[in-house]
């Protein structure tokens, strides 16, 4: 009983703390007073790392993964310090910050140095057989071009896409490797540097062979256009990078468009819009963007040409009066339109049944020359 009674005493009546000198609170005061400006600069030095993120992600300024990297790096230190400091404030409270601060760290280094997952398919595939389900594979303008024509009543041109894993098949490791490490350096805004730069990668794409077999399924498919069209088609090459059509971003006018292309240069202009990925302009594009060069691949539509008396571009609800369609056409082939050196007849057209042209600018020549 005696036992009991002073068992329960200690716990209602715990024995004070032993009183420490004058020199071990002063002591004790100057570790938590130092702790507590630690962490109040960890603080302040996290959410500076944080500004500059928002600022890089909101402007328009060029920026590289790199210092992406870095300002999370310098996010997740601060982070670190500032619970270990709030721990030796606290006597040791809070150990589950830790745990939970190991599990974001990890995500986000998942996040960071995640690689795209590329399914792995047919080299070549005929534009009749792709649908939008075959994006990761032929990207989104060939995708949506083949999606258009299983819709009855609509006519596209005869062609193939060569895909996304004709790409990877062309660009070996070694290739990537050596892309990857010039990127990896190069200042943006060196404009000098970024040329030249651009230029040589440009070059070890245009001096690559390609693959025997690649090589020879685009004679194939070329012959197949043939027997569909006429002998000695004329094709045109276009580019269809993986996310160049998604939501918010548009690389319209990055990428290389080959018009007139016969069987002899053929695989000379495929190398060229694979090429015109490390363009100057597509480069600096994605790097205000974020996207890293390898997030993208590019595949590469090729379509027989269309003997156009008239041409142009369409834009579904003209961007200066609601409610209306706007037409661009030219004589021939639209290539001027795209351009914007030529000057082009102008038709604005309602949007409802019986799609009346409530106004026109008749810009062209009638010898087909603008003027």
């Amino acid at each position: 009983m005696h036992k009991f009674f002073a068992t329960l005493k200690e716990m209602l009546l715990p024995t004070p703390p032993p009183k420490r000198s004058h020199e071990e609170l002063r002591a004790d005061f100057k570790g938590k007073y130092n702790s507590f400006r630690s962490l109040l600069t960890a603080n302040n030095n996290a959410l500076q790392a944080m500004a500059e993120l928002e600022k890089i992600y909101y402007g328009d300024e060029s920026y590289r993964m790199a210092i992406i990297r870095s300002k999370i790096s310098a996010i997740l230190v601060n982070v670190f310090k500032m619970i270990r400091h709030l721990r030796e404030l606290s006597g040791g409270k809070y150990s589950e910050l830790e745990r939970i601060f190991e599990k974001i760290s990890d995500r986000l280094n998942e996040i960071i140095e995640r690689r795209p997952q590329f399914r792995d398919g047919d080299l070549i595939l005929p534009l009749s057989e792709v649908c939008r389900h075959d994006t990761s594979q032929v990207g989104e303008k060939m995708a949506n071009l083949g999606e258009l024509g299983t819709i009855p009543g609509i006519r596209i041109p005869e062609g193939f896409v060569v895909t996304a894993s004709a790409t990877r098949r062309f660009l070996i490791r070694a290739h990537l490797d050596e892309i990857n490490r010039r990127l990896q350096t190069l200042d943006p805004d060196d404009i000098e540097k970024l040329y030249t730069t651009c230029e040589e990668l440009q070059n070890i794409v245009m001096s690559s062979a390609l693959p025997a077999d690649l090589e020879e399924l685009l004679h194939v498919h070329y012959a197949r256009l043939e027997q569909a069209t006429t002998t000695g088609c004329l094709v045109a090459l276009r580019s269809s990078g993986l996310g160049e059509d998604t939501a918010g971003v548009s690389f319209a006018g990055l990428y290389r468009t080959l018009l007139d292309i016969d069987l002899n240069s053929l695989t000379n202009a495929y190398k060229q819009v694979i090429a015109s990925k490390y363009g100057a302009r597509a480069i600096s594009y994605r790097r205000k963007r974020g996207f890293r060069h390898e997030d993208i691949e590019m595949c590469v539509g090729c379509l027989v040409m269309v003997d156009a008396e008239v041409s142009g571009v369409t834009y579904s609800m003209d961007p200066e009066q609601t409610g209306l369609i706007r037409i661009n056409a030219v004589e021939g082939i639209a290539r001027g339109v795209v351009d914007g050196t030529t000057n082009t007849d102008l038709f604005l057209v309602e949007r409802t049944s019986p799609y009346t042209i409530v106004h026109s600018e008749l810009r062209q020549q009638p010898n087909g020359n603008d003027g």
